[in-house]
């Protein structure tokens, strides 16, 4: 989606622009202009919880830390209902 925002750009003949995004788009406008911010004069989120400077690899590794280091709790803590999950339960109906 990103790659796209910037042939977007191109084809309207835009060197910079104010990215609005709501939702998702936020994301997209975010992540576009982490990676092009020669290209970005600004960006306004629209309803959006917006994570800041998850996109480099230091980054992933402070959040993949945490997670690491509780490995060896889950077991205890899954039958208590106190270990996160990475999906949710299937739904039936």
């Amino acid at each position: 989606m990103p790659a796209r925002s910037g042939g977007v750009l191109a084809a309207r003949g835009m060197q910079r622009a104010r990215l609005v995004g709501p939702s998702y788009g936020a994301l997209v406008a975010v992540h576009f202009a982490d990676r092009h911010p020669d290209r970005v004069l600004g960006v306004v989120s629209v309803d959006s919880a917006q994570p800041y400077g998850i996109t480099g690899e230091e980054s992933r590794e402070r959040i993949r830390r945490p997670f690491r280091q509780a490995r060896p709790l889950m077991p205890l803590l899954r039958p208590l209902g106190m270990s996160a999950r990475m999906s949710t339960p299937p739904i039936r109906t």
